[in-house]
């Protein structure tokens, strides 16, 4: 299987570095990026406080 990644302009990435980093975004993500490798690619959604859906 071959594994093909497009850049869709309407989409950002981001970088998180730092010893906080994981559970920082483990805790603002619908992705367990606990288990996430460097380099490995997930689609998530950004959540807020309480839980409600801000952006996919």
């Amino acid at each position: 299987m071959t594994t093909r990644i497009a850049r869709l302009t309407s989409r950002a990435l981001i970088r998180v570095s730092g010893p906080d980093a994981r559970p920082f975004l483990h805790n603002l993500l619908t992705q367990d990026v606990e288990t996430i490798s460097e380099g490995e690619l997930r689609f998530g959604a950004l959540l807020s406080p309480p839980g409600k859906l801000l952006f996919d």
